[in-house]
């Protein structure tokens, strides 16, 4: 009877106990991780415990479209509670500390805030305020004070000096005697001018045109084979006018300390290509069209003619087209509109 009742007074004393304390705030699981976002992506919580950092950033960028690119990073264990904070204050808590980062959420890439990108803060000035300064160290006496060198707003400058050995004055060099001009640069000859047009890879097949500039000189030869993406410039009638190719601008190469390569994909990637000047002729723009090709699971040969290059594109897959329109505003301003 006596141990029953000890029993009894144990169980109620520790559910008081339970009831009376405050609920605690619950705590997560090490490996699990709780990320919140506000609509505009302009506050974060994270709450993570025991979790690889290489986790926590591949679940921001590929589920809240919030990617961090750091550099020198190490990937290892951390614990980050951060809960309904700024941005930035939030990625402060997931790297290392001082180290640099570039961000990008959704589309934009955001322009960080001096001292966001993690850098290191300079060394505290521990010297102490009695210090002595220079003014207080070594101080003028008045009466030297008053043969200092005048300030350089009062100094008047000496008129040149003209004659037999002397240099003319720069009024009279920069004159141009009659008849005779300062140079003209010679107009690029058409003939021997090369278009030179960059663009932006987006995977996995999304090509976009950048820019355009007019250059001097030939256009190097396009028969030999430079990558595996191939290009093809259409006149009105669909006939191939000109064709080439380049490097694949999404391949990444990866070399290991263990003397082991690796290959992998990027999300974006720029490149460029020359076409002759002669075949852009303005007049021609309006029907043109320039395509791409992604040739990548086809041999290609070391180099191409009209007969090769009309069989690699067969096997290809067709990823870009752009029209002349957007070609010829190009070159009118040197970017696309």
């Amino acid at each position: 009877m006596k141990i029953s009742a000890c029993l009894t007074c144990v169980c109620l004393t520790a559910s008081i106990g339970a009831a009376c304390r405050p609920t605690a705030t619950p705590q997560v699981d090490a490996g699990r991780v709780q990320i919140a976002t506000t609509p505009a992506l302009d506050t974060l919580t994270v709450i993570a415990t025991n979790t690889w950092r290489a986790v926590l950033l591949e679940e921001l960028r590929a589920k809240h479209g919030i990617e961090i690119r750091a550099s020198d990073v190490p990937n290892e264990r951390i614990t980050v509670r951060a809960v309904r904070v700024p941005l930035q204050e939030a990625i402060a808590q997931l790297l290392p500390a001082g180290s640099r980062y570039a961000l990008r959420v959704g589309d934009r890439e955001l322009t960080l805030a001096p001292g966001a990108s993690g850098d290191k803060p300079g060394a505290r000035d521990s010297r102490p305020d009695s210090l002595p300064t220079k003014d207080r160290t070594r101080p003028l006496p008045p009466e030297q004070r008053t043969a200092m060198k005048p300030g350089p707003d009062t100094l008047r400058v000496a008129p040149a000096r003209e004659g037999p050995g002397l240099k003319p004055s720069a009024d009279r060099v920069l004159d141009v005697p009659s008849g005779r001009g300062p140079k003209v640069a010679l107009q690029i000859a058409a003939a021997d001018s090369t278009v030179r047009l960059t663009f932006l890879m987006i995977a996995p097949d999304t090509v976009r045109l950048t820019g355009a500039t007019l250059i001097e000189g030939a256009t190097p030869r396009a028969e030999t084979v430079e990558g595996p993406i191939l290009f093809a410039l259409r006149g009105p009638g669909g006939a191939v006018i000109y064709f080439g190719s380049v490097l694949d601008p999404l391949e990444e190469h990866a070399y290991l300390p263990d003397s082991t390569h690796t290959l992998g994909r990027a999300r974006e990637g720029t490149f460029g290509i020359s076409i002759p000047a002669t075949v852009l002729a303005r007049a021609q723009l309006a029907g043109v069209q320039l395509e791409f090709y992604d040739a990548r699971a086809v041999t290609l040969p070391a180099s191409l003619d009209g007969r090769t290059f009309a069989q690699a594109i067969r096997g290809s897959k067709s990823i870009a087209r752009i029209a002349g329109a957007d070609l010829a505003r190009a070159l009118a301003s040197g970017r696309p509109q």
